[in-house]
């Protein structure tokens, strides 16, 4: 059996997010909306793209997005989602079992999806919607780190996406 205790804040899931394609395909879908806003826009006027316009709203682009991704992190966090209180697990052969403000949400091998080992964590995805149940690390003893893989490639074969 793996147990360990953590608090995960918002600098945890940021840095979590990152490492997600799906955060990289949502940023790509709305930095091609504003420039397309834009050049639709200069376009309409009856000229050419013109490029200190287009660097304009290249770089609000950029920064509207990552502010954008920091805003939803902040409303998944303050929505009262167990990433922003301290939380317990154990996971053994059954089942995570995850424990946060008195309250256990056992979730079982077969009801995970995929799993992703990060720098910092190991992602467990649940739902086709890619909301993860995270694993610090840092909560985890280091032998339990080796067995925390060894079990996930276990139980998820090739949908266990982990470190050598």
């Amino acid at each position: 059996m793996i147990r360990g205790e953590a608090t995960l804040g918002f600098g945890n899931l940021w840095r979590a997010s990152w490492r997600s394609p799906q955060t990289y395909a949502r940023i790509g879908l709305m930095f091609a909306a504003i420039v397309g806003i834009v050049a639709a826009i200069e376009t309409a006027k009856g000229r050419s793209v013109a490029l200190v316009p287009m660097a304009a709203a290249l770089t609000a682009a950029v920064l509207a997005v990552v502010a954008l991704h920091a805003v939803r992190l902040w409303l998944v966090l303050r929505r009262g989602s167990a990433a922003q209180r301290h939380l317990s697990f154990e996971i053994d052969e059954e089942a995570v079992v995850l424990r946060t403000d008195g309250k256990e949400h056992r979730l079982p091998w077969h009801a995970i999806l995929e799993a992703r080992e990060t720098g910092s964590a190991f992602l467990l995805y649940s739902s086709p919607r890619k909301i993860a149940r995270v694993i610090l690390k840092l909560a985890l003893a280091d032998n339990d780190v080796a067995a925390m893989r060894a079990l996930l490639v276990a139980k998820l074969g090739p949908k266990a996406a982990v470190r050598a």
